[in-house]
C-alpha cells in the first residue's frame, strides 16, 4: 500500500496537478478505512468502496470530494496494482452527475422532492440493491 509508488505513478503526466496532489491523501484515508475494517486489498471491491464513500458522506463531504476520492481509488489500483476494481466506473459516473447537480443548485440546501425526481433519472432495477441506493442519494 505505498503511497509514494503511487506518487510516481501520477507523476507520469496523465494526472493534473490537483490530482497528484490530493489523491494520495484520499488514498490514505481509504488504507486507513481498510485498516479500521481489518481488511487486506485483494478484498477491495465495489461494496467495499462504496461503504467507504457512505462513511465520508456521514461527515458531510460534499459529492465532489467524494468523486475524487473513489477516482484516487481507481488510479491507485489501475496505476499501481494493475488491477482494477470492478463497477468503480459506474459509481463514478453516479457521482459525476451527483457533483455536478450539487455544484448547480450551489446553496447547499437540502434537494425536495421535486428536485431530486427530476435529478435521480431512471434506476436500472437489475443492478444491485446498494448502486441503487447510491443513485438515489
Amino acid at each position: 500500500m505505498s503511497v509514494e509508488k503511487f506518487e510516481l505513478a501520477l507523476a507520469d503526466g496523465k494526472f493534473s496537478k490537483a490530482e497528484r496532489t490530493w489523491f494520495p491523501n484520499w488514498w490514505l484515508r481509504f488504507r486507513e478505512h481498510l485498516i479500521h475494517h481489518q481488511l487486506l486489498l485483494t478484498e477491495v471491491d465495489q461494496p467495499i468502496v462504496i461503504r467507504f464513500l457512505q462513511q465520508i458522506k456521514s461527515t458531510g463531504t460534499e459529492a465532489w470530494k467524494r468523486l475524487q476520492a473513489v477516482q484516487a481509488i481507481d488510479a491507485y489500483f489501475r496505476e499501481v496494482l494493475q488491477r482494477p476494481i470492478s463497477g468503480l466506473d459506474s459509481v463514478i459516473a453516479v457521482l459525476t452527475r451527483v457533483a455536478s447537480q450539487e455544484r448547480l443548485l450551489g446553496d447547499g440546501r437540502p434537494v425536495s422532492a421535486n428536485e431530486t425526481a427530476g435529478l435521480v433519472g431512471i434506476i436500472d432495477p437489475d443492478e444491485p440493491a446498494m448502486l441503487q441506493r447510491v443513485r438515489r442519494e
